[in-house]
């Protein structure tokens, strides 16, 4: 199970969001979405597959708003924990050759999020290229533009940040 909680201020219709992330999910098997609070659901797979690819893809959106979800274990009415991440892939671009090593990219991924994985293969674009990393962000922190590569005995680089999919 899980709990989940769309990331809103805004009214929405909880029959139409169950509906569509059912539908987005495309799951083999039953899906259940019980309201459990004001803004508050719990999600439960009834097949591995189902959970994992709940669990561990998206950014899930339902009308531009993130769907964050947080392993639930139904011992208590109201999760103690309740979903305050969304997981996202985020592109760090133009790192200088020298410095693309997998302990500084998963030390700039930290500094934007809870680090879950980096991607050491470089992807080429038109204005350069980037590495991808996967991190869970925090809802409540705003997202950052840049971060720094701090050098030895030399000047602090400013390297670009850009979300993929993010609400």
């Amino acid at each position: 199970m899980a709990a989940a909680t769309l990331l809103t201020v805004k009214e929405f219709s909880e029959a139409s969001l169950m509906s569509t992330m059912r539908s987005t999910w495309n799951t083999t098997r039953e899906v259940t979405f019980r309201p459990i609070g004001k803004n508050i659901f719990v999600v439960q797979a009834f097949c591995l597959g189902d959970w994992k690819r709940i669990m561990e893809e998206g950014p899930w959106i339902f009308r531009g708003c993130a769907l964050m979800l947080e392993e639930f274990d139904g011992s208590t009415a109201i999760p103690s924990v309740l979903p305050h991440v969304v997981p996202a892939w985020v592109q760090i671009h133009i790192i200088p050759h020298l410095y693309r090593t997998e302990s500084i990219l998963k030390q700039l991924a930290s500094k934007i999020g809870g680090l879950l994985t980096v991607e050491m293969r470089a992807i080429a674009t038109g204005g350069g290229d980037f590495h991808r990393a996967r991190v869970n962000l925090e809802a409540s922190r705003p997202l950052l533009r840049f971060v720094t590569l701090t050098l030895e005995g030399r000047d602090n680089i400013l390297i670009q940040v850009k979300y993929e999919k993010i609400p």
